[in-house]
C-alpha cells in the first residue's frame, strides 16, 4: 500500500458504488463495530486499528471503514446530509452517491453548497460539505453506505449530520438517542436531534467513540 494507491483504490470504489468485491484484495478486520452515530472529535488515526483489534499489524494510516445497513426516516421528508471528513467521509442513500465530504474529495461528486460555519479547525473546504438533497418516506426502508477514512496519519476526525431541506441547523445523523461520551473540543453540532430507524443484527450496536 501507498499513499498513490489509496487514493486511487478509495476513488475507484467509491465511483464503483462501494461493491464489497471491489475491496476483495485487501485486508479486513474480522470484527464488525456497529456505529448509532458519526462523531469523532480529532484523535489519533491509531484509534481505528485499536478499535478493531488489529494495531499490532495494521499501521494508523491508509485504513477505511465501511458502515452499512437499512434505516427509515422519522418523518417524510426531503433531507440532505452534511459534514466533514478527515480524511473521508462518503455517504450512499438508497443506492446512490448523495456526500462527498472527504479532506479532499474522492469523487467527482457535484455538491450543492457549503456549509460557511462548523467546520474543524484546518478543514480546507471551509465548512461542513452540504450534499445532495434526497426524499426519503416514513416507513420505508432504505440502503445507507458510510464510509470513512484516513490516508497519512496523524489526525483523524469526522461528523455526519442531516437536515431536512430548507431548515438551517447541523442535527447530528443517529440512529438511537444514546447519549454521546464527554468530547474535548467536539465539532458543532444538534445533539439531539431526530433518531433515524435503523434495521440490522442484534448483536448490540456499539459507538466507536466507547470502544
Amino acid at each position: 500500500m501507498s499513499p498513490e494507491l489509496y487514493n486511487s483504490a478509495v476513488r475507484a470504489w467509491v465511483e464503483g458504488g462501494l461493491k464489497e468485491s471491489d475491496m476483495d484484495q485487501y485486508y479486513r478486520a474480522p470484527t464488525k463495530l456497529y456505529a448509532t452515530q458519526f462523531v469523532m472529535p480529532d484523535m489519533g488515526a491509531g484509534e481505528a486499528p485499536k478499535a478493531y483489534g488489529v494495531e499490532d499489524h495494521v499501521k494508523p494510516s491508509q485504513w477505511v471503514a465501511h458502515y452499512k445497513g437499512k434505516v427509515s426516516p422519522p418523518k417524510t421528508g426531503t433531507y440532505q446530509f452534511m459534514g466533514a471528513g478527515d480524511d473521508t467521509l462518503v455517504v450512499f442513500f438508497d443506492k446512490k452517491h448523495v456526500l462527498d465530504a472527504s479532506w479532499k474529495p474522492v469523487s467527482s461528486l457535484s455538491q450543492a453548497s457549503i456549509e460557511p460555519e462548523g467546520a474543524y479547525v484546518g478543514f480546507p473546504r471551509k465548512g461542513y460539505v452540504k450534499g445532495t438533497p434526497f426524499k426519503a418516506v416514513q416507513g420505508q426502508w432504505y440502503d445507507i453506505d458510510i464510509l470513512i477514512g484516513e490516508q497519512p496519519g496523524g489526525k483523524f476526525f469526522a461528523c455526519l449530520c442531516i437536515e431536512e431541506e430548507k431548515k438551517n441547523g447541523l442535527p447530528l445523523f443517529r440512529l438511537s438517542a444514546g447519549k454521546l461520551p464527554k468530547m474535548n473540543n467536539p465539532p458543532p453540532f444538534e445533539e439531539n436531534a431526530p433518531v433515524w430507524k435503523v434495521l440490522g443484527e442484534k448483536s448490540g450496536p456499539l459507538d466507536m467513540l466507547r470502544r
